[in-house]
């Protein structure tokens, strides 16, 4: 069954991020964006998109081959009934949009991160959707390296965590979010947040240090970088068993082994690094294989409303602590 497929504003994550559009004939082809994802998927085609700019509308169509465009996506969902619906627009839109896509009928929609501009409106985004799935793009969980070391850490492959780290670029709603996603799938729940630090720069999305610790008894600490002229995303944890290091927007994953030190004998160090490239490309492929495995063989979303809610707690705390 091939789902038919709708885009809901028309920016870099929606086609803009692809510079060209993946050759479908290409075994290595792949994609950062939802259309190039639609495309990429074989059970999904793309069929029609809704932004309000005119000239976005135009640019979108012509990259993508797109003919049914719409100014209103509200007419979109009403003339073209789509299977599925990715939300790209604006946080403070998604709201509104979430609610028409499920009043209109979809059978599953992708949610860009942030769910919504504050709790709750998260919370009811959560319970408007009823058995609709909704896969919540936080890209990082359909990186399946992420998945392995995920999986290690909660078996112990690595040892006890000891000191964990992760810096982040930009403001905490829009870039830190991602960390803190991350940091539930690797430790669980947090048990104590607290702010460190409320950094200058955009009032509506400040960069804020924090820690976060978890039932496990790993304490994490998140420290923005300000004022860098460069996106940056990096994870170390140290731990019984050497340094795990994910750099490069979770591009490279290093894990140093602890190795007798050659001169003395007498103690361990960081050996060398085993660096290996992470599967980041086509997580967009893989998120929207997994929406269409939701409508068609019941899947379960590998990023759910209930993990966009918990990120969209902490930062509620944080930024009712500021």
């Amino acid at each position: 069954m091939t789902l038919s497929a709708a885009i809901i504003g028309c920016g870099r994550i929606a086609g803009g991020y692809d510079r060209a559009v993946p050759d479908v004939a290409d075994p290595e082809a792949w994609s950062a964006t939802h259309a190039g994802a639609y495309l990429l998927c074989p059970d999904t085609v793309l069929v029609t998109a809704a932004d309000p700019s005119d000239s976005v509308c135009e640019a979108f169509a012509q990259k993508w081959s797109c003919n049914n465009m719409y100014a209103d996506y509200q007419d979109m969902l009403k003339e073209q009934s789509p299977d599925i619906v990715s939300i790209c627009s604006p946080t403070h839109t998604h709201i509104e949009v979430f609610e028409a896509a499920i009043f209109s009928g979809v059978k599953g929609i992708v949610l860009e991160k942030p769910l919504a501009i504050d709790l709750a409106e998260a919370e009811r985004i959560q319970s408007m959707a009823g058995d609709v799935p909704v896969v919540v793009n936080f890209t990082r969980r359909f990186n399946s390296s992420y998945a392995e070391v995920a999986a290690n850490i909660q078996t112990g492959v690595y040892g006890r965590v000891l000191n964990a780290i992760f810096r982040y670029t930009k403001g905490l709603v829009v870039n830190g979010s991602h960390h803190i996603d991350t940091a539930r799938w690797f430790f669980g729940d947090p048990v104590d947040i607290r702010l460190l630090k409320t950094r200058s720069g955009n009032q509506d999305d400040p960069g804020m240090d924090f820690s976060l610790s978890f039932a496990d008894g790993t304490d994490a600490y998140f420290l923005n970088v300000p004022g860098a002229d460069f996106v940056f995303f990096d994870i170390e944890l140290i731990t019984e068993k050497g340094r795990l290091r994910i750099s490069q927007r979770g591009q490279q994953i290093a894990f140093d082994d602890a190795i007798p030190e050659p001169h003395y004998g007498l103690f361990n160090i960081i050996g060398p690094k085993h660096t290996a490239e992470s599967q980041w490309k086509n997580c967009a492929t893989r998120a929207i294989q997994n929406l269409a495995d939701c409508v068609t063989k019941n899947a379960q979303p590998q990023c759910t409303l209930d993990d966009g809610i918990h990120v969209m707690r902490v930062i509620n705390t944080l930024k009712e602590a500021s």
